[in-house]
């Protein structure tokens, strides 16, 4: 037993500073540098946005696992996010953003990654009613040692806005995914286009009602620790996707909003079964935004509110239950459909130092329970770091 202390203590006093000292150094010294070194003028028409992010982060289920295979560790976040818009001709605007991630485990580092985004974007009016926007994002994802997990990641968006009667906004528009893992000749690469139409009005100045329509058909593996055969993945799914979101100001410091959220999968092929999208280190928001099975039914509730009590502090909490019914996976021969129930908690706590620089603290918890053993989990994860933002 005193062996074991020993040994536990020495790996604690072995474990390098998770965050780097110099990182968060040069947060601190970003915040006191005055803002023309990073901005221009408005009367240029042009604007330059930094912001940097630090964080230590620790999860005990990081692959979102059984507890009998779960593993837990310590994970480095770094983000640094660099962003340009100008006029485009005389009405419209135009820009770019690059972000890098950086994601370090301490104890099972074949898991660290690094995340290249790239996102163009620009809106120019057609007429006083009419406005155009068009974006297009590239992600470049590189694993440390899971060479076979890398992906290049591409979303192209373009939607018109209108004015319409009854309306505050409408907006048609036209999406279109492809993913590719181009070192594993295992994985599908995955399409997705999709059509959507979205509104929002508001019921009186202090509350707003949005609602969004999307139709999508793909095809492929969306996440890359999400896999089956082959000839699984081979198969293509449509989908209908209904958002409602209701947003309340409360007063001015506290914003309540509630969303409902359907799909309804139906897959090319029956009978069939498509691993869980659960499996791997992905952030919850993206898995809770985007699902990669084929043929289900999908029901998600969400509540949140954002607090504010004094000016240097502000609160996010955000709650989401989920209720999923599989068409076709059977948890064995002729038995009942998997069903799952998933729910998914996050708390957020900022506390700004200064104009620039602030201290956040957050906690998720996962739970996500089925009638198929292997996909029920929990996970909970603990985050402190530093940002900085101008």
């Amino acid at each position: 037993m005193q062996q074991k202390a020993r040994t536990n203590s020495s790996m604690i006093a072995q474990r390098p500073a998770s965050i780097p000292f110099l990182f968060i150094l040069n947060i601190v010294i970003l915040s006191f540098l005055p803002d023309y070194s990073i901005s221009w003028g408005k009367e240029n028409s042009r604007n330059m946005t930094l912001s940097a992010r630090a964080t230590d982060e620790y999860r005990d289920n990081i692959t979102r696992f059984p507890d009998s295979l779960k593993l837990d560790d310590f994970r480095a976040n770094i983000f640094v996010t660099a962003g340009y818009d100008n006029r485009l001709f005389k009405r419209g605007h135009w820009g770019l953003l690059y972000e890098f991630q950086h994601h370090q485990y301490f104890e099972n580092q074949e898991y660290s990654r690094q995340d290249h985004l790239l996102r163009v974007f620009f809106r120019h009016p057609l007429t006083e009613n009419l406005k155009i926007y068009c974006s297009d994002e590239y992600r470049l994802r590189s694993y440390t040692s899971l060479n076979a997990f890398n992906y290049q990641r591409n979303i192209f968006n373009i939607y018109l806005t209108m004015a319409a009667p009854y309306v505050q906004q409408l907006a048609i528009g036209y999406q279109n995914w492809t993913k590719s893992y181009p070192n594993s000749p295992d994985f599908r690469n995955y399409t997705s286009n999709r059509i959507y139409i979205k509104s929002r009005q508001s019921l009186n100045r202090k509350t707003f009602l949005g609602i969004k329509l999307e139709l999508q058909m793909h095809r492929g593996n969306l996440y890359p620790l999400s896999t089956a055969p082959a000839q699984i993945l081979n198969v293509s799914g449509n989908r209908l996707v209904m958002d409602t979101i209701f947003d309340r100001l409360l007063n001015p410091k506290f914003l309540a909003t509630f969303s409902y959220r359907f799909e309804g999968d139906v897959a090319s092929q029956p009978n069939f079964q498509q691993a869980g999208e659960y499996i791997g280190d992905e952030n919850s928001e993206e898995l809770l935004a985007e699902d990669s099975d084929f043929g289900y039914l999908k029901n998600q509730f969400a509540l949140s509110f954002v607090l504010k009590p004094v000016t240097r502090i502000s609160l996010l909490t955000f709650y989401v239950v989920q209720f999923k019914h599989f068409s076709y996976w059977r948890i064995y021969q002729d038995g009942p459909k998997r069903r799952d129930r998933m729910v998914f908690l996050s708390n957020v706590l900022k506390f700004n130092l200064s104009k620039n620089l602030g201290l956040e603290l957050q906690y998720n918890y996962e739970n996500n329970q089925t009638n198929l053993g292997f996909y029920k989990f929990k996970m909970n994860s603990l985050l402190a770091g530093i940002y900085f933002q101008r």
